[in-house]
Protein backbone atom coordinates (compact mmCIF):
# COMPACT_ATOMS: atom_id res chain seq x y z
CA UNK A 1 0.00 0.00 0.00
CA UNK A 2 2.67 2.50 1.22
CA UNK A 3 4.97 1.44 -2.46
CA UNK A 4 1.99 2.39 -4.24
CA UNK A 5 0.67 5.43 -2.57
CA UNK A 6 4.67 6.37 -3.03
CA UNK A 7 4.56 5.13 -6.89
CA UNK A 8 1.12 7.92 -7.25
CA UNK A 9 3.15 11.03 -5.64
CA UNK A 10 6.07 10.41 -7.54
CA UNK A 11 3.43 10.53 -10.99
CA UNK A 12 2.18 13.57 -9.43
CA UNK A 13 5.66 15.07 -9.21
CA UNK A 14 7.00 14.42 -12.89
CA UNK A 15 3.42 15.84 -13.87
CA UNK A 16 4.34 18.88 -12.57
CA UNK A 17 7.65 19.44 -13.15
CA UNK A 18 6.81 18.12 -16.63
CA UNK A 19 3.42 20.76 -16.85
CA UNK A 20 5.50 23.97 -15.48
CA UNK A 21 8.66 23.24 -18.05
CA UNK A 22 5.92 23.41 -21.20
CA UNK A 23 4.61 26.21 -19.68
CA UNK A 24 7.77 27.96 -19.14
CA UNK A 25 9.48 27.60 -22.33
CA UNK A 26 6.90 29.37 -24.54
CA UNK A 27 6.61 32.14 -22.12
CA UNK A 28 10.06 32.53 -21.65
CA UNK A 29 10.39 32.87 -25.80
CA UNK A 30 7.59 35.22 -25.69
CA UNK A 31 8.94 37.29 -22.54
CA UNK A 32 12.38 37.26 -25.22
CA UNK A 33 10.41 38.69 -27.84
CA UNK A 34 8.71 41.40 -26.26
CA UNK A 35 12.06 43.20 -24.72
CA UNK A 36 13.69 42.99 -27.62
CA UNK A 37 10.35 44.74 -29.42
CA UNK A 38 10.44 47.06 -26.62
CA UNK A 39 13.99 48.02 -27.59
CA UNK A 40 13.57 48.34 -31.17
CA UNK A 41 12.86 51.91 -32.10
CA UNK A 42 11.36 50.81 -35.60
CA UNK A 43 7.47 50.09 -35.12
CA UNK A 44 7.63 47.38 -38.03
CA UNK A 45 9.87 45.30 -36.05
CA UNK A 46 7.42 45.84 -32.71
CA UNK A 47 4.57 45.10 -34.13
CA UNK A 48 6.48 42.13 -35.76
CA UNK A 49 7.64 40.45 -32.85
CA UNK A 50 4.50 41.55 -30.66
CA UNK A 51 2.37 39.48 -33.57
CA UNK A 52 4.46 36.19 -32.87
CA UNK A 53 3.75 36.50 -28.84
CA UNK A 54 -0.17 36.14 -29.33
CA UNK A 55 -0.19 32.63 -30.44
CA UNK A 56 2.80 31.68 -27.60
CA UNK A 57 0.24 32.86 -25.44
CA UNK A 58 -2.69 31.54 -26.33
CA UNK A 59 -0.90 27.91 -26.09
CA UNK A 60 -0.18 28.44 -22.75
CA UNK A 61 -3.80 29.52 -21.82
CA UNK A 62 -5.87 26.90 -23.63
CA UNK A 63 -4.98 24.13 -21.39
CA UNK A 64 -6.00 25.46 -17.88
CA UNK A 65 -8.43 27.36 -19.85
CA UNK A 66 -9.92 23.91 -20.46
CA UNK A 67 -9.10 22.21 -17.49
CA UNK A 68 -7.01 20.04 -19.81
CA UNK A 69 -9.83 18.71 -21.44
CA UNK A 70 -8.91 17.95 -25.26
CA UNK A 71 -5.26 17.36 -24.55
CA UNK A 72 -3.63 14.06 -24.32
CA UNK A 73 -0.65 13.36 -22.14
CA UNK A 74 2.68 13.36 -23.71
CA UNK A 75 4.82 9.77 -23.45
Amino acid sequence: MVARVEGDVERQRRFVANASHELRTPLAVSGALIEVAQADPDPHVAALLTGRTSPRTRSCTTCPNTGGQGSRPRR
